[in-house]
């Protein structure tokens, strides 16, 4: 239960484990159709004795779980896997931990990476059993990689694959797609088939490997879904020479780039400022430079968030050596200035001090007492734990504004972790559904449908409440497992969403690999609202619009952390 899977794993194993894994795995269990009302309850127990530390407890009431034969399976192996691990830390209880760990792998767990890297397990690793059970799961996730095919397709890189691999890489991407992607529906005049066959004679002509790459690249983007992706392989003979990066940094405001802070002689000696426009890269204008150059590459799910993506830091990174750039002043003056991407060391020289990535966590008091909350990744436990451990102080403040505006996903069950202290009651979380594919009835004629998940909930905490007002600030950027958070926050009706909407894509993404060293996802969930309302495509809407402005962004000013506080200053 240690064991933290992001929404995209480095290897088809991992990816296909993501549901398996201890958190994923729970979240899954909890959100499958009981057939008794009584396995929510138990979980809900269940977990709160792990968290509380009561782990003999919690094993037994994950036990009980596991052996509820009318329970789903997935259910009961996600159950006895929880328990193995319960057991395992409770001390003494080795030979149950290691029955329950078997019965996990009777009923199908093939996680490697889980049993390998979950600490929960280590006092069971240097027993006797623990080797057959680490062989046997070794060998049913060996025998799903080869019926997967994925095997075959994992060539080591090259600067220009054989045309049989592109081929091979091609097909896969596309019939992964074709068979897992959940939301066709949402590109509806898409013929997947036809675009496939457009790639085919493309490819097989590209030139290198790279050119390879941005095709895969161009091709998933047709899917216009945040969580279907391709990606270069991370091989130092791939990237040298192309992820250098300007000493500058930012930001897509209205519809223009705007300089956020400059480095380097040639920027302070045109005179360059913090708020100054980027309107051409090498004469090229700067929308059709990102148009040409980067956003046919890009998979996204509405025109917002693929701005967000396209005005990165990914613009204008390219190889080493030259990048002149056009910026109009706020005096309205042009200036050319001849600027570069330099080397790794000189561009760590030239940015030290500016932060590139803020943590996790961390928060602070504003003034009237509103505590002012970053919860800035789902990818680790870092923002729930950090919440849980300074909850003390931060529920003496007269209200919370969490903010998630640079949330890019992880784990949902962090996020629900979060909201589990603003409640005292359950509250629901999104609905999902999945295709549910079944080559027979496809045989026989009948109509492919979808398997649903519905009446999914949390257990609020059982230790820890916060009852003042609580509001919550996102933007294009908060993605994924944050726009879980964001779809059960709203249901809560504990306060507003500020902001702008949400990136629009979330879901379970199945990853695996491609010749040469890169890799690729696909969704295959699709989440809603717990009342089936779609937010997939749109993002999850404010309930108080307050976009950044240039004007604002120059004056330093933050005009939804601005409309949040002016929300509870209207509350006295």
């Amino acid at each position: 239960m240690a064991f933290k899977a992001p929404k995209f794993a480095s290897t088809f194993v991992v990816s296909l484990a993501l549901c398996l894994s201890a958190i994923a795995s729970k979240e899954l269990a909890a959100r499958e159709q009981e057939p008794e009302l009584s396995i929510v309850a138990i979980e809900s127990q269940a977990d709160a004795r792990y968290k509380s530390g009561a782990y003999a407890e919690a094993g037994a009431l994950y036990e009980e779980m596991a052996n509820r034969e009318d329970a789903p399976k997935w259910t009961r192996r996600s159950a006895a896997y929880n328990a193995a691990c319960a057991y395992a830390l409770a001390g003494g209880q080795s030979d149950k931990a290691l029955d329950l760990l078997e019965l996990a792998v009777a009923l199908g767990f093939i996680d490697t990476y889980s049993l390998k890297q979950d600490t929960d397990l280590d006092s069971l690793r240097n027993t006797s059993r623990w080797v057959a059970i680490e062989e046997t799961v070794a060998e049913a996730s060996a025998s799903e990689d080869r019926r997967w095919g994925t095997v075959s397709v994992r060539p080591a890189y090259e600067e220009n694959l054989p045309v049989e691999d592109k081929l091979a890489g091609l097909s896969l991407l596309w019939s992964e797609a074709k068979y897992n992607f959940a939301n066709f529906d949402l590109v509806p005049e898409l013929d997947w088939d036809a675009e496939y066959r457009a790639m085919i004679p493309r490819v097989m002509a590209s030139e290198n490997t790279y050119e390879y790459y941005r095709l895969l690249q161009a091709f998933v983007a047709k899917l216009e879904d945040g969580h279907a992706n391709v990606y270069f392989p991370n091989v130092s003979e791939f990237n040298d020479g192309r992820s250098n990066v300007p000493a500058f940094n930012y930001q897509w405001i209205e519809e223009r780039l705007i300089l956020d802070y400059v480095a380097g002689e040639e920027l302070e000696a045109a005179g360059v400022i913090r708020g100054d426009e980027i309107i051409a890269v090498d004469g090229q204008p700067i929308q059709e430079f990102a148009d040409t150059q980067h956003r046919p590459y890009v998979s996204g799910s509405n025109k917002a968030y693929i701005d967000s993506v396209v005005y990165s830091w990914r613009l204008l990174k390219g190889p080493e050596g030259p990048l002149e750039l056009t910026i109009k002043k706020q005096s309205d003056d042009i200036v050319i200035v001849q600027s570069r991407r330099p080397d790794w060391d000189t561009w760590t020289a030239l940015t030290k001090g500016r932060e590139e990535q803020p943590p996790n966590f961390r928060w602070k008091m504003l003034p009237g007492n509103i505590a002012y909350v970053e919860l800035n990744s789902f990818g680790s436990s870092e923002a729930s734990q950090g919440f849980a451990n300074n909850f003390e102080e931060i529920s003496k403040a007269d209200g919370i504004i969490f903010d998630v505006r640079k949330n890019g996903g992880g784990s949902s069950n962090y996020g629900y972790d979060v909201l589990s202290r603003l409640t005292q009651e359950a509250f629901a979380v999104s609905s999902w559904r999945t295709m549910n594919y079944r080559p027979a009835f496809r045989a026989w004629g009948y109509q492919t449908d979808s398997f649903e998940s519905t009446g999914n909930t949390r257990a609020p905490d059982p230790d820890q409440y916060y009852a003042g007002p609580v509001a919550v600030l996102s933007g294009t950027s908060t993605f994924s497992a944050a726009e879980d958070f964001l779809v059960a926050f709203d249901v809560m009706d504990r306060g507003p969403i500020i902001g702008q909407a949400s990136g629009g894509s979330t879901g379970q993404p199945l990853g695996f690999y491609l010749p040469g060293g890169g890799t690729a996802r696909i969704t295959t969930k699709r989440d809603t609202y717990p009342d089936g309302s779609d937010f997939v495509g749109d993002g999850v809407q404010p309930d108080t619009l307050a976009p950044l402005t240039v004007k604002a962004f120059i004056e330093r000013r933050d005009p939804a952390l601005e409309a949040a506080i002016r929300y509870f200053s209207e509350l006295n």
